[in-house]
């Protein structure tokens, strides 16, 4: 669906137009004359918000007649391998003073509150990091029952609670820095140990209390933070990794972000668009009804009002969903009815077995090619049991269709084709790519679609109530 592309793109572009503004001077002894790149971030991709030329090695300006829009900036020197990170919120006059190559451990930060928080808790992470990853190396080697064991495992304890009074101390004693909100909205919700019974791990519940407590602390409203890295990633992890990727489970969890979302209109714009493309073509079978689900909810006139001026581009991606709602997972399929090789009609509802099968194939696609055979050796083994292969040929050569039913054994197939789209089977059935596969009960009602040949089986086994 291009045009959901197109929005998130029509979003960074947008920003050039409101890209101004700051003045900030860097010291950087060792940096070299040239122009440098200053770089935002917008829902994980990066832009270009300005350049700047350096005269004379060591020091630049940025300056610009308004302000920045607040998020965390990147300004990337001549090589285009070098940068300094800064965040940019009330404060946009300040001073940055550091040495090459370590500039995180040399800077220091003048008339940015942000930015020296910012600066001072890099450090303490290195550290951090460095004095974590020698206690966990040293108990990796450290062998089971071991007298050092406790002590590392002790020494550990320590460390991680040093880092947790670091995050409470910066939000006593900095609550309403941009920096603070920046850090905090970057944790995860620490793990709970719920108990089964029999005194094991209850994992269901424990990623249920962890799905429930994923947001405390990120505000998924604050526009700033959509301009660093923190809620695509957060977004990316809830929706994809901690939400089961079932269809109600996703509505669900993806109604829930979207609503904490809307207060501020690019965090919606962004929450809602980010979401659809992740379903646009799902790895989750029957998981177009998430998109028909976001698209009918949140892609309207009152809703989208990014689309504002551009209504061809709402109604396009209104089509594509209506295009799948006829054939999606449950419905009761629609009928069709199409030559065959002997030149007579045959409906794809005359069988009346437990399941049968619609197969629609173009004759030059290599999936198509490649997948036939599997699906003529699936049916060698129930064709006993009633199954059958309604497969439609998609392209408009009788010749190549016969050609393809001959080389790829399909004659135990009902082969079939319609080059005057009688049957209108491009109006009852969405055709994304080819192959495209259903599988429908005795009742005609939709119980798979887009598998592999060899996925079927199972589907097979429990709608003819094999056991």
């Amino acid at each position: 669906m291009r045009s959901l592309l197109l929005i998130i793109s029509l979003s960074v572009c947008a920003l050039f137009a409101t890209a101004q503004g700051t003045s900030i001077q860097f010291k950087v002894k060792g940096s070299p004359a040239g122009t440098y790149k200053i770089i935002g971030m917008l829902g994980g991709q990066n832009y270009l918000a300005d350049s700047v030329v350096a005269a004379k090695p060591g020091e630049l300006t940025w300056k610009r007649s308004a302000p920045m829009t607040g998020g965390l900036y990147y300004m990337v020197f001549p090589d285009q391998t070098t940068y300094v990170q800064f965040l940019l919120d009330q404060d946009q006059e300040f001073t940055m003073v550091a040495a090459m190559p370590d500039m995180v451990s040399s800077m220091q930060v003048d008339g940015s509150i942000d930015n020296t928080l910012f600066y001072e808790n890099l450090r303490f992470e290195a550290k951090f990091r460095k004095r974590l990853d020698s206690v966990d190396l040293a108990l990796k080697s450290t062998p089971v029952g071991n007298p050092n064991q406790a002590y590392l495992d002790n020494q550990k304890t320590k460390l991680l609670e040093s880092r947790k009074a670091h995050l409470a101390n910066l939000k006593t004693n900095h609550p309403k820095s941009f920096f603070t909100e920046f850090k905090i909205a970057g944790q995860n919700p620490e793990l709970q140990q719920p108990r089964l019974p029999n005194g094991g791990i209850d994992s269901t519940l424990q990623i249920y209390l962890y799905r429930q407590e994923y947001w405390n602390g990120t505000n998924l409203a604050d526009e700033r933070l959509l301009r660093t890295p923190v809620i695509v990633n957060k977004l990316k992890t809830y929706i994809t990794q901690i939400t089961p990727q079932s269809i109600d489970s996703v509505i669900k969890y993806s109604d829930i972000a979207i609503a904490m979302s809307k207060p501020c209109p690019e965090c919606y714009k962004f929450v809602v668009n980010w979401i659809a493309i992740q379903y646009e073509k799902p790895t989750v079978m029957g998981g177009e009804a998430i998109l028909v689900h976001l698209v009918d909810k949140y892609f309207t006139e009152e809703n989208a009002n990014w689309f504002s001026g551009k209504p061809e581009e709402l109604t396009k991606i209104r089509k594509k969903v209506n295009d799948m709602r006829p054939s999606m997972l449950g419905k009761t399929a629609q009928d069709l009815r199409c030559k065959s090789l002997d030149g007579t009609y045959k409906n794809l509802f005359d069988s009346k077995a437990p399941a049968k099968i619609l197969f629609m194939y173009s004759v030059s696609c290599s999936h198509c090619q490649e997948r036939t055979p599997v699906l003529v050796e699936l049916l060698e083994r129930w064709k006993s049991r009633g199954l059958e292969v309604y497969a439609l040929c998609l392209d408009p050569d009788e010749t190549k269709w016969r050609e393809f039913v001959t080389k790829y054994n399909t004659a135990g197939f009902i082969n079939v084709i319609d080059p005057q789209y009688e049957s209108l089977y491009y109006k009852k059935y969405h055709i994304d790519i080819t192959p495209e596969l259903y599988i429908m009960d005795a009742n005609n009602k939709i119980i798979a679609k887009d598998l592999h040949p060899n996925q079927i089986e199972p589907i097979l086994k429990k709608a003819y109530g094999d056991k």
